[in-house]
């Protein structure tokens, strides 16, 4: 993404969640800055590490993101790709960020659909990344029925909605 008016547009058009991934672009990152000094309450902005080892990379991401999009705070931590528990090291530093007010909520995602219910049971995550589509419907068999209800049910985020453009 080039323009950052783009950012703006989208907004515009109801879309306030806004994903920094692994592929952190200057004019997505520009748009994002610019709507935030506006209205930062107003937009949900995702910071995503797909950091393993040593842990210090994530805390060096979110800052280095906050510090590239000139936020104090990203609404979301997303921990990409994780098929099994992450080490508690990843954990920890995670729940340190959200402890000292550098991320709000903690964001987990991953292709094993059975272990988010078992995550969903520790209690550490918000949310939950999961691949879900017409093509991709296990979710509704794996995942949904399992999440614990009420206000200890985690918050979805669906990924490849459009099945990479075939849908």
């Amino acid at each position: 993404l080039r323009d950052p008016n783009v950012v703006r547009r989208a907004l515009e058009r109801g879309i306030n969640y806004f994903y920094w991934g692994s592929l952190r672009r200057p004019g997505f990152g520009e748009g994002i800055r610019r709507l935030a000094q506006r209205d930062r309450d107003g937009i949900a902005v995702v910071l995503q590490s797909y950091a393993r080892w040593p842990a210090a990379l994530i805390r060096r991401a979110v800052l280095g993101g906050l510090r590239r999009l000139r936020l104090d705070h990203a609404d979301v931590l997303l921990l990409g790709w994780y098929n099994q528990r992450p080490p508690q090291a990843i954990l920890d530093e995670a729940l340190a960020l959200r402890e000292q007010g550098r991320v709000r909520h903690l964001m987990l995602s991953g292709h094993r659909r059975p272990f988010f219910a078992e995550m969903a049971r520790e209690g550490i995550f918000d949310l939950f990344m999961v691949r879900y589509n017409a093509a991709h419907r296990g979710a509704e068999r794996d995942v949904f029925p399992l999440l614990p209800e009420g206000e200890k049910r985690p918050g979805i985020c669906a990924y490849t909605a459009t099945r990479w453009g075939s849908l």
